[in-house]
């Protein structure tokens, strides 16, 4: 058996006849073709003719020859063009076309003719009929094969020998294609930089190093925008490798509807991630659930025992929280499951916390399912009072007599849910009797001082009111109560808009200036706020010779027994005046009080701020005329 017969044409017979010159030929035509076939030398010789409705001369006088790579000077192409595809010789005009291994599926997708392998545009007219294509391939992007310094950058995120590089004659555009991916870098020689066609408005960035977060991870590209940047990472599954604390991805094969692992195939479809850097918080975000699951278990990954500077705590306490966000009223997906057994696998051993959280979110789909009866038949659901469950489960009981981290335990509600009971009278027996809580000075930002601002900022425009005649253009049944109070918001909403329509406003002169003064003003009361509040939660807001705990809170702090408060729990602790304590247990009622105002007025300073930078932006001249 010929193994490359057996590739391109599987189980497939042919009814076939014997020509005056010894060749097996087809008797009826295969899709339009007549196929020879015949050994020389011990080798099958495959010959497919010209396509009936291509060819009104002999079939055979410009037919393809089936022929393995081997036997070419072709051996420096890329590993799709050597491995992913069929390759057949046309004799005689000294070609080879570059097709599927499904020999019904005759789509051309690269010729090599005379000195340049070129590309076959998608939409390209007959683009089964190589005789024309070669006629017109002078005008379509050609494949370079090159060893420039980018690469280095790309083979982040994918194997040098599985990007395609591409030259455009005529626009003079280079693109490096990750086909297994579907990613595609185009450079711009304008702006000099790379740009993601598949993330539109995002290109290469020239920083390509996420300070102070998942340390060790490398498999990762940073794309910036103007005044945002992205994070792509390839999707599979996170090891942790023994060569000085560096983190593996394990890519998983998805071109089969099924995930399985990868043997380095060019035909393999791969995926990747997508996340946002948040502007403000600096951390990275996903809408998708998949994304949020595979970000904890790179987290806990790249975790130690020194808190993450750029998010304020530990990788396992971000992994805590990214996995409380995965409950969903739905059955997981294949790919959700996936990553998380992957989180569960990384933090057995490691977070019993995690593990049991993991646990938890699994038990939660499956509870969906059973409902749902997704089932398949035969397959048993999941047994979740297995040994490892209970291990964690003693692990984290010795846990919670070592730290008092709220970030690193359980709520009462998830620890009743997954062990039983709740540690809150094993945590009492530890917690000292504070004898003396402290004040705290007052807000240096006063609220009659944002007041002003507010002020300030509407008295930049002016508007003036015209009445307006537009009746309410709905006119429905009003019988019940439920209608007429539909109604009614509906008629509101209508006189609102009519109002705001009609205002006209007149600017003032100066107002891109003064907009500039007043962004200076709100940046100098954030970083005032901000140091005030950052200093009460997290530095010394008492001195050591008044009060003899504050010098242990620096030392709880140290060993991650106390968290340090960032950006992100503010919002936690407007929700919750009581949160504050969690950062800082020395906190008396009144100035629990005191930090709940402040937070709120450091969040109105936020919104404050966010409006001007949003109205400036639109006296930025890159902005599209039609602003």
């Amino acid at each position: 058996e010929d193994k490359l017969y057996k590739k391109v044409f599987s189980t497939n017979n042919f009814d076939v006849i014997t020509t005056n010159d010894g060749y097996f030929e087809t008797t009826n035509p295969v899709f339009g073709c007549y196929y020879r076939f015949h050994r020389e030398n011990s080798i099958l010789v495959i010959q497919e003719s010209s396509h009936e409705k291509f060819s009104n001369a002999d079939i055979w006088d410009n037919s393809l020859e089936l022929s393995s790579l081997k036997n070419e000077d072709l051996l420096d192409f890329p590993l799709k063009l050597r491995t992913a595809l069929t390759h057949w010789i046309a004799r005689k005009e000294n070609v080879i076309v570059f097709r599927s291994f499904n020999f019904c599926a005759r789509e051309i997708y690269y010729i090599h003719a005379y000195s340049n392998c070129n590309r076959i545009p998608y939409f390209t007219e007959e683009r089964d009929n190589w005789a024309s294509i070669v006629k017109e391939i002078g005008s379509m992007d050609y494949l370079v094969v090159h060893a420039s310094c980018f690469l280095d950058i790309f083979k982040r995120f994918e194997l040098e020998s599985m990007m395609l590089t591409h030259h455009h004659p005529n626009e003079n555009v280079y693109s490096i294609e990750f086909s297994r991916f579907g990613v595609t870098f185009e450079f711009d020689e304008d702006c000099n930089k790379f740009k993601c066609k598949e993330v539109t408005g995002y290109s290469l960035s020239s920083e390509q190093h996420l300070q102070g977060r998942l340390r060790g991870l490398h498999h990762y590209l940073i794309l910036e925008s103007m005044n945002s940047k992205k994070v792509i990472i390839p999707f599979g599954k996170i090891v942790r490798r023994g060569d000085g604390g560096r983190i593996g991805i394990n890519f998983v094969n998805m071109s089969n509807c099924e995930l399985s692992p990868t043997h380095g195939g060019a035909e393999e479809e791969l995926r990747f991630f997508i996340y946002d850097i948040h502007p403000r918080f600096n951390t990275l975000e996903s809408t998708n659930l998949s994304g949020i699951i595979f970000l904890a278990g790179l987290y806990i990954a790249t975790d130690s025992s020194i808190s993450n500077e750029e998010i304020g705590m530990t990788g396992m306490a971000r992994a805590i929280q990214l996995i409380r966000q995965c409950f969903v009223t739905r059955p997981l997906s294949e790919e959700e499951f996936f990553c998380l057994g992957n989180v569960k696998e990384l933090a057995r051993h490691h977070s019993p916390t995690l593990y049991l959280l993991a646990a938890d979110v699994e038990r939660n789909s499956a509870s969906y399912r059973f409902l749902s009866q997704c089932y398949s038949d035969g397959e048993e659901p999941l047994n979740y009072s297995s040994k490892e469950t209970a291990e964690e489960g003693s692990a984290y009981a010795a846990l919670i007599e070592r730290t008092a981290n709220p970030r690193l335990l359980l709520s009462r509600t998830e620890s009743n849910r997954s062990l039983g009971w709740h540690n809150s009278k094993r945590r009492a027996k530890r917690r000292r009797v504070l004898n003396r809580l402290i004040e705290i000075e007052p807000c240096p930002v006063s609220k009659t001082a944002l007041d002003d601002l507010h002020s300030s900022f509407a008295s930049m425009w002016t508007g003036i009111k015209r009445a307006s005649s537009k009746p309410y253009p709905l006119q429905g049944s009003t019988s019940t109560k439920l209608e007429e109070k539909v109604h009614g918001e509906m008629k509101l909403s209508w006189k609102l808009h009519c109002e705001e329509k009609e205002v006209d406003i007149t600017l003032d002169p100066t107002i891109v200036h003064d907009f500039e003064e007043m962004e200076k003003v709100v940046v100098s009361l954030l970083d005032e706020i901000e140091g005030y509040l950052f200093l009460i939660l997290n530095g010394d807001p008492c001195r050591h010779d008044i009060h003899w705990h504050a010098q242990a809170l620096n030392f709880l702090r140290l060993a991650d027994e106390i968290p340090v408060a960032f950006k992100r729990d503010m919002i936690s602790i407007a929700c919750n005046r009581k949160k504050s304590t969690e950062f800082n247990p020395i906190l008396s009622e009144n100035a629990q009080d005191i930090l709940h105002d402040s937070v709120l007025v450091w969040l109105e300073l936020l919104v404050l701020g966010d409006k001007i930078d949003f109205l400036r932006s639109f006296d930025d001249p890159n902005l599209n005329k039609n602003k």
